[in-house]
């Protein structure tokens, strides 16, 4: 069985990889390469696919990406199995992620391997990790009130963790800044922290770091 598959990064390197990974492979053909959610979106609606493989985060993009695109993805196409390949180095974003229900979830620091074997598995079903995403998952700590952050609080939390002021957030997430002011302040309070540095250890400590 050959595969119909779109691939959506922000990177052409990267989405050239994942093609040539696809075709030396004989597993299937990429009939879509798109830069942009709302491209990708466009194109999920005009054609079908057998699996997507998308980056997480695109720089500049205007519907503001990450989990409210894959959200959207996942609701209005619930069916499509998804690859998600990401240079994030987070847990809690990789548990977002996977809260989502998406079929695989790989790193791009992982072996060409483990891309085959996330859209083997999601063709045929099954939902994977790769062994990166398995080891940062399997050495997070169990740290107070993470398991009680809302999807946006996450994703609101570690935009400020890297540097970003509440009107970049805002601009990113596509959300007013009180908006994102108000997830910030709900979410350090299920953290338990009431200081911009005491946020940053925490984040640390889950592993906070790049999340495009």
């Amino acid at each position: 069985m050959t595969l119909d598959l779109i691939v959506a990064d922000d990177q052409p390197i990267f989405a050239l990889g994942v093609e040539r990974v696809v075709a030396s492979h004989g597993i299937g053909s990429v009939t879509h390469c798109v830069s942009d959610s709302a491209t990708l979106i466009a194109i999920l609606h005009s054609d079908a696919c057998d699996v997507l493989v998308t980056s997480f985060m695109f720089e500049g993009d205007r519907q503001g990406g990450g989990l409210r695109t894959l959200g959207y993805i996942r609701r209005n196409f619930p069916a499509l199995p998804i690859v998600v390949f990401t240079v994030a180095e987070n847990y809690a974003i990789y548990r977002e992620i996977w809260r989502l229900g998406v079929a695989a979830l790989v790193s791009k620091a992982d072996a060409p391997g483990e891309l085959l074997l996330a859209i083997r598995s999601a063709a045929s079903g099954r939902r994977y990790r790769s062994a990166m995403i398995r080891r940062c998952l399997e050495s997070a700590p169990c740290l107070r009130g993470a398991s009680h952050l809302s999807p946006r609080e996450v994703e609101v939390l570690l935009l400020f963790v890297t540097g970003l002021s509440a009107a970049e957030v805002a601009e990113r997430l596509k959300r007013s800044v009180k908006t994102v002011s108000r997830h910030k302040r709900s979410g350090m309070e299920k953290l338990g922290v009431s200081t911009d540095c005491e946020l940053f250890n925490y984040m640390g400590a889950l592993g906070g770091g790049r999340v495009d």
